[in-house]
């Protein structure tokens, strides 16, 4: 079973608002700048093709975009609360890097061998 939240092909902003704030972005950005990034990124990637236009996707490339992220949100973790990020077992217990930990887990595991 899938375990990661869909979301509406066209989310409104409050709802993508109430989606950053569970999730936690706003400790990286103010609200304006998450709602600019969030919208040029499914403008980008979520833009709807016809089935037999949609190329495939770049699996590898993907993880390495969720590797740079995790560094970027682990750097942002040491910087911004250094009391309680200090080493990397402190900075694996936050929720959003144990997702990418586990994706990235998962990935890796069904790519063994290949």
């Amino acid at each position: 079973m899938n375990k990661h939240k869909l979301v509406p092909a066209e989310p409104t902003d409050d709802e993508l608002l109430d989606w950053a704030g569970e999730e936690q972005f706003f400790l990286f950005c103010d609200k304006d700048d998450f709602l600019q990034i969030a919208r040029a990124v499914m403008q980008r990637y979520a833009a709807p093709q016809p089935t037999e236009q949609q190329p495939a996707p770049d699996v590898t490339a993907l993880a390495d975009a969720l590797t740079m992220a995790r560094e970027t949100i682990a750097f942002a973790l040491r910087t911004s609360a250094p009391d309680y990020f200090t080493t990397d077992a402190d900075i694996a217990q936050h929720v959003e890097i144990q997702r990418i930990d586990a994706a990235l887990a998962e990935w890796r595991q069904s790519n063994e061998g290949k």
